[in-house]
């Protein structure tokens, strides 16, 4: 992509310290300001101080998903309304774990990159769902950030 710049967006996102099952939502729906109205997402890395050893699932939309509810710790499910705005979707699985002594990562490159388009909204964000695929505990409120690489035009 000539004129592509590479980018690094990072925040954190408030989880309940308490169990979740798999499918749940584990924080509000999360805004990213990416600066641009159209890039590729091309990596994913979750942080996770509770190094919890289940599946993650981040779920993107490239406009506010407004007819979803977004209610941490219970199943989350797009509204039809909202599935046309759903651009890709990353399974940090076990495999994309690194864990060290108390904490640890998931990380994944994406083999293909994921295109967004914000200019159908003019607003230069994205959205995303973290989601639960398996059962973890978390014991803070403060146990996962996140990391998004991107490329932009």
């Amino acid at each position: 992509m000539i004129g592509s710049m590479c980018k690094s967006l990072n925040g954190s996102v408030v989880v309940q310290a308490a169990a979740y099952a798999t499918g749940e939502l584990l924080c509000d729906k999360v805004t990213i300001d990416v600066g641009c109205m159209s890039g590729a997402i091309c990596s994913v890395l979750l942080g996770d101080l509770a190094s919890v050893a289940v599946d993650l699932e981040v779920v993107f939309f490239d406009a506010d998903p407004t007819a979803t509810t977004f209610s941490i710790n219970n199943p989350f499910d797009v509204a039809d309304a909202d599935l046309p705005k759903v651009f890709g979707s990353v399974l940090l699985a076990t495999a994309d774990r690194f864990n060290y002594a108390d904490n640890g990562i998931k990380f994944k490159v994406l083999p293909n990159i994921l295109p967004f388009n914000a200019h159908r909204v003019g607003t230069g964000r994205i959205y995303a769902a973290f989601l639960s695929r398996g059962a973890p505990t978390f014991a803070s409120t403060a146990d996962v950030s996140y990391k998004i690489g991107m490329i932009s035009n």
